[in-house]
């Protein structure tokens, strides 16, 4: 999990628990959804879909990957360059996404 921080990113490493419509838990620590954070699973990706993603978020910067598939509220997609694992980015008024066709000018 990374989220806002000075002079850098903020990384919370822990197990993602008490989700609700309002919040989740990572180890000890509370996050509101509409907030800037991004979550990068420890497990393989899935298939990946035919799009290119630019998530870009306040305080954060922007990340670039291949898409994995878009949920109620989130994105999922596959950081490049990087690991092949998964990452989680909220859609919220803090956040942009912009998915396009690979190879799209």
């Amino acid at each position: 999990m990374y989220s806002p921080g000075f002079p850098k990113l903020t990384r919370t490493v822990g197990v993602l628990t008490c989700v609700s419509h309002r919040n989740f838990k990572v180890g000890s620590r509370v996050f509101d959804y509409n907030t800037s954070f991004y979550i990068v699973l420890g497990c393989r990706a899935g298939q990946r879909l035919p799009y290119e993603v630019v998530a870009a978020a306040e305080d954060i910067g922007s990340l670039t990957g291949k898409l994995i598939c878009v949920g109620r509220g989130f994105v999922e997609f596959i950081q490049v360059p990087g690991r092949s694992v998964p990452t989680i980015f909220p859609l919220n008024r803090f956040t942009n996404v912009t998915c396009s066709e690979e190879g799209e000018e």
